[in-house]
């Protein structure tokens, strides 16, 4: 089991890593949710991707005052507007299990205006070249 202050040290990273790739206020291409959701991965319109692994809850929300004029299937890339405008990470720490380990994972909240991510999980993996895992 992590210490806390070790993981404030790797949320701090995540969260550098996430704006140092330039992810906020980016154009998000698409999100695949795949494995029963147990993998998420989001692309980039430009370069660049995030890989959300051993996801144990994964929700998803668009906002309903969000009216949507035709099927987002039908929109080109450059129409879609879903751009992160916020990403937080933090740690959870879950109830024990049936053989009395408590589980740690990664929460991340992303504001993708108008869609809101909530993904708790055992790894992210940022761009193929940063690998934060519990």
């Amino acid at each position: 089991m992590m210490k806390d202050y070790e993981f404030i040290r790797k949320e701090e990273q995540i969260k550098k890593v996430f704006l140092d790739e330039g992810m906020i206020d980016v154009p998000i291409s698409r999100i695949d949710c795949n494995y029963f959701g147990d993998e998420v991965i989001i692309e980039f319109c430009e370069e660049g991707k995030i890989v959300f692994t051993g996801c144990y809850y994964v929700e998803m929300n668009h906002d309903k005052n969000f009216i949507k004029k035709e099927p987002v299937s039908d929109l080109k890339e450059h129409q879609l507007g879903y751009w992160p405008q916020f990403c937080d990470f933090s740690l959870v720490k879950c109830t024990k299990n049936h053989k009395g380990l408590e589980l740690e994972l990664f929460l991340c909240d992303l504001n993708i205006i108008p869609l809101y991510l909530k993904i708790m999980c055992r790894g992210i993996t940022i761009n193929d070249s940063y690998k934060f895992e519990l």
